[in-house]
């Protein structure tokens, strides 16, 4: 045997190496991260040193690296995220008010046209799904709808539409009301 033969892997660089192949993992990757550097650095110096009894030190390098970009991914990931996250609960806060807000004027229209055609307002808000044409395509009252509750009160001469957030500034930041054609918002609480 030749004495390139003759040596031994470092068991240090391919434990950096192991460990350096969960730097995808979240927190596994990071915690483990370290580990993988410090045995990769352990195995390169000991190999250095000691040329003729050990190999790995292109484990030991992958290792370190690995290491190294799961020690660096996992804040830049947590900073991306506290980013992200904000927005996302920010826009999904608007498209729900957004949308309770078009609710409100379609059930206000359709209750005005039904007024218009039939000389009052519905008794309640499936007459409007039941005439023909229908003035509405879905009922609102009791209904929770993209995060927002409604309620439809009718009078022969009056209606009364709230739309609600399901949870406060979770689902939405404003309650809607429309009035007899009278929109109205406040702030939930």
């Amino acid at each position: 045997m030749s004495e390139l033969q003759k040596r031994k892997t470092h068991g240090l660089a391919v434990t950096s190496l192991v460990l350096g192949c969960f730097f995808l993992v979240p927190l596994l990757g990071f915690a483990l991260g370290f580990l993988a550097v410090i045995f990769g650095i352990i195995a390169l110096v000991s190999i250095s040193n000691n040329k003729q009894a050990y190999k790995g030190s292109g484990m030991a390098i992958a290792g370190l690296i690995m290491g190294v970009i799961g020690i660096i991914i996992v804040p830049i990931i947590a900073i991306l995220l506290a980013i992200a996250i904000p927005n996302f609960v920010r826009a999904s806060l608007s498209a729900n008010e957004a949308g309770a807000q078009a609710n409100l004027t379609a059930v206000s229209a359709a209750a005005t046209s039904y007024r218009a055609t039939n000389g009052r307002y519905p008794r309640e808000d499936s007459d409007l799904l039941r005439a023909v044409p229908p003035y509405l395509s879905v009922a609102y009252n009791g209904k929770t709808i993209d995060g927002y509750t409604y309620t439809v009160i009718f009078t022969p001469d009056s209606y009364k539409i709230t739309a609600v957030p399901e949870t406060c500034n979770v689902t939405g930041k404003k309650v809607f009301i429309v009035r007899d054609g009278e929109f109205s918002e406040s702030d939930c609480k």
